[in-house]
């Protein structure tokens, strides 16, 4: 599953910048313009001043955690609901 733009909430994509290695406060900057505000890529990547290929680059990275969070909790899930029926 992958990160809607304009449809997240600020802590999950924060919390999930907190995985990645993403230093640029920029990028962090740019991804929750992106994903929180709905902003269009090449808005936020004229305010932030930073390039097309390390905003791609940092959306490939953030999406890929997403969904390996969301594995980690569909198997959790999984687990859970076979022990409690």
């Amino acid at each position: 599953m992958s990160l809607i733009p304009g449809a997240e909430k600020e802590e999950k994509i924060l919390l999930l910048i907190s995985l990645t290695s993403i230093k640029s406060e920029g990028i962090k900057t740019a991804l929750i313009e992106y994903y929180v505000k709905g902003y269009c890529d090449s808005l936020v990547i004229g305010l932030n001043f930073i390039s097309q290929s390390n905003f791609s680059r940092s959306l490939k990275t953030l999406n890929k955690v997403a969904s390996t969070v969301n594995e980690i909790k569909d198997l959790d899930w999984a687990r859970f609901k076979k022990e409690n029926t």
